[in-house]
């Protein structure tokens, strides 16, 4: 996760993915589905479970947050990033009403296929 610590953006995703300790303890279950296993296996590589299950994002959000991911190495085949994506958007959607701040532009520059200001 290189390229988000030290960085705005690094801040807004940790705080779009759950960043309340209270709200990722309370809700650690992933329910079942198609993407579940690689979910488990590939992002509590790096963080608890409980920061999945707390966010809520759009499609085209949890793809960049899953693009996001994969730069800074988490271990996802090409073929498993869109099945995270759609698992990801089906079991976590976006809440009604919820607005997340947008970050303020990392000093590196994106990952490539990210948009600007990522």
């Amino acid at each position: 996760m290189t390229w988000l610590k030290g960085t705005a953006l690094g801040f807004g995703v940790w705080m779009a993915l759950g960043g309340a300790a209270s709200t990722a303890v309370a809700q650690n279950a992933l329910p079942d589905g198609n993407g579940k296993a690689i979910v488990q296996r590939a992002c509590a590589q790096c963080h608890a479970i409980g920061i999945v299950t707390s966010a809520d994002h759009s499609p085209d959000d949890w793809g960049i947050v899953v693009r996001a991911m994969v730069h800074d190495g988490a271990k996802l085949a090409p073929d498993e990033q869109q099945v995270v994506i759609d698992y990801l958007a089906k079991s976590f959607p976006k809440k009604a009403g919820r607005i997340v701040e947008p970050a303020a532009p990392p000093t590196t520059p994106p990952p490539q296929g990210l948009p600007a200001g990522y």
